[in-house]
């Protein structure tokens, strides 16, 4: 069964409205059960077009964290942080490798359901989730922004 991803972000930007304020981190099995379906979210649109499912990766956290951060102190989005910094720098600061890197930054008052809701409607976003080389995520918020970084690995 096919459900439609906008329904879904709907009915959950509302109950999520509360939270945009505060800081939070994606990670798979830490209790946090809007982090455990804001992955799962990510793995539904990537069943949906038959990609094997990602995996939350610590590092890739921290790297999606620092740019949200940025973003919501500075009140920007982008993929340049104010510090000059890009994706592959703050995936090389956390001590991650890859040979695959994608980013995705968002600013809003949906929250990470928002963010995901508008990735999958844009296209290059779209492409970066469901690109078939990257393996393991990271996802953070802080405030209104929202940024996910893809990796695959090996380096």
């Amino acid at each position: 069964m096919k459900i439609k991803f906008g329904a879904i972000a709907a009915a959950a930007a509302f109950m999520l409205a509360a939270c945009s304020e505060q800081t939070t981190v994606v990670t798979a099995g830490g209790g946090n059960d809007l982090a455990v379906s804001l992955e799962d979210i990510v793995n539904f649109e990537r069943r949906n077009a038959s990609l094997p499912e990602l995996t939350s990766n610590a590092q890739l956290d921290a790297a999606a964290l620092a740019l949200a951060e940025d973003m919501n102190a500075n009140g920007f989005v982008g993929h340049t942080g104010t510090d000059g910094s890009t994706v592959k720098d703050r995936v090389e600061a956390t001590g991650y490798c890859a040979r695959v890197l994608a980013e995705n930054a968002y600013r809003g008052e949906r929250g990470g359901i928002g963010a995901i809701d508008w990735w999958m409607q844009s296209p290059p976003h779209r492409a970066n989730i469901l690109n078939s080389k990257v393996t393991e995520f990271g996802m953070a918020g802080s405030g209104q922004s929202w940024a996910m970084v893809l990796a695959g690995r090996p380096c």
